[in-house]
């Protein structure tokens, strides 16, 4: 008797099993349990998966339904014995699934594939494509930061260029002003050669008047160094937003070849909207946020 009540109670967990819905998350990886009936038939995924059950409809179907519906669970057929995996169009599935957007990102829902996937993707793949892109706004993303670093070095070299020149254009006007009075003094001490504390007083100013001419001179060189220095680092800026630029237009051309849908406007300008789905998909960092504008010979998206 005790037996008998195992067994039944083993065969009612087994039936609600079989009978439960259950759906797969992409996102957590996780089987969950629907509190509601699955639907009979292809799950309501249009999957049509063909599994190993009988004429009861309860065998397992192996294909996976990935067309649009509510069913994200194991329909019981009733007629094949087989049961669809069906995947919602309201959640994220294997595409971006979130309405407008997904169906705007076409082939760019390619994003939703794994690291590793995209580590081994032909290069001409969907996949691939989309990891080239990845690595050209990555590559874009360092060039930029680079240039902001040089463009904040160059602005810095200049403001010590006026300071350096400031300060050389003082001292030269005060190296000046003691020449000037050394000279007075020193004519006054030759007209007067008996006067040893003028004679004293000159000597003492155009020593102060040296000193003052080197003070100067050496400011001046020091101006002139800084002059210099923000020269090279601004050629280093300039070169350095050049290839920003070069990069970021590269990065535009990846995604838009990746594409098949247009994806700019009529300035070649890519649609911020499908930029940042994409650039989520693939967890890319949200700063620097790159404006991508594609080159001016570059297509409209790529026909499948």
């Amino acid at each position: 008797m005790v037996k008998r009540s195992i067994i039944a109670i083993a065969g009612l967990a087994a039936s609600v099993l079989l009978v439960a819905p259950i759906s797969y998350d992409l996102d957590s990886g996780g089987v969950i349990f629907s509190d509601v009936a699955a639907k009979g038939g292809n799950g309501n995924g249009n999957g049509n998966g063909h599994g190993p059950g009988g004429n009861s409809g309860n065998g397992l179907g192996g294909d996976f339904g990935s067309g649009p519906g509510n069913g994200n669970a194991f329909g019981h057929s009733k007629g094949n014995g087989g049961n669809a995996f069906g995947h919602s169009a309201e959640g994220k599935g294997q595409g971006n699934n979130h309405g407008a957007i997904a169906s705007k990102l076409g082939r760019l829902n390619a994003a939703h594939a794994s690291p590793n996937a995209r580590l081994h993707a032909a290069p001409n793949s969907a996949v691939g494509m989309i990891a080239a892109y990845e690595a050209a706004y990555g590559t874009a993303q360092e060039a930029v930061s680079a240039a902001a670093d040089l463009a904040a070095l160059a602005e810095e070299a200049q403001a010590a260029t006026v300071d350096a020149r400031a300060d050389a254009n003082a001292l030269a006007t005060a190296a000046a002003e003691a020449e000037a009075y050394a000279a007075d003094l020193e004519t006054q001490a030759a007209a007067d050669p008996t006067n040893t504390e003028l004679a004293a007083a000159a000597a003492a100013a155009r020593g102060d008047a040296d000193t003052a001419a080197a003070d100067a001179a050496a400011a001046d060189a020091t101006a002139t160094q800084a002059e210099a220095d923000a020269a090279t680092a601004q050629a280093e800026a300039d070169a350095a937003e050049e290839a920003a630029n070069e990069a970021q237009q590269a990065a535009a051309d990846a995604l838009n070849t990746a594409a098949n849908k247009n994806i700019t406007d009529e300035e070649g300008n890519i649609d911020e909207e499908v930029k940042d789905a994409v650039n989520d998909l693939l967890g890319i960092a949200e700063e620097p946020d790159l404006a991508l504008t594609v080159s001016p010979e570059e297509p409209s998206g790529d026909p499948e």
